[in-house]
C-alpha cells in the first residue's frame, strides 16, 4: 500500500537528515508522518523495532535547546518566547513536529493499540 512507501521514503530521508542539511519544514513534515506511522496498523510495525533509534537520534535532539536558543533565553527572555510562540503557529517548528511523534509513540505504548 501507498503508507508502507511513503513511511519507508520518510523513515529514508529523516535518516539522511545526520550527513546532510534538511530544512526545518521538510525535518518537521518527516516527524509528523512517522507520527501518523504510528498509528497506522501496517506501517507501526515496522516502525516499532526502530523508535529507539529514531527518539534517540533524531526526536530527542529536536527537543533539546541549543546554545543559541539558550544564549537568547538569559539575555531576552522576552524575544525567546515571542520566537517560540511564531515558530509554533508555523508548520516549520521541528520541535513541535517532534513532540507529537513522541506523543504518538507515548501514547501507543500506553494504550496498547495494535
Amino acid at each position: 500500500t501507498y503508507s508502507m512507501q511513503i513511511f519507508e521514503e520518510n523513515l529514508k530521508e529523516l535518516r539522511a537528515s545526520r550527513e546532510q542539511f534538511v530544512p526545518p519544514g521538510i525535518l518537521s513534515s518527516k516527524f509528523r508522518v512517522l507520527a501518523q506511522a504510528v498509528k497506522n496498523n501496517l506501517t507501526n510495525q515496522k516502525l516499532l523495532p526502530l523508535l529507539p533509534e529514531i527518539l534517540e537520534s533524531y526526536v530527542f535532539p529536536a527537543l533539546l535547546l541549543n546554545k543559541e536558543s539558550e544564549k537568547l533565553w538569559k539575555e531576552d527572555p522576552l524575544e525567546y518566547i515571542r520566537g517560540v510562540i511564531e515558530e509554533d503557529i508555523s508548520d516549520n517548528n521541528v520541535s513541535c513536529a517532534a513532540g507529537i511523534l513522541l506523543e504518538s509513540a507515548c501514547r501507543y505504548k500506553q494504550y496498547g493499540v495494535n
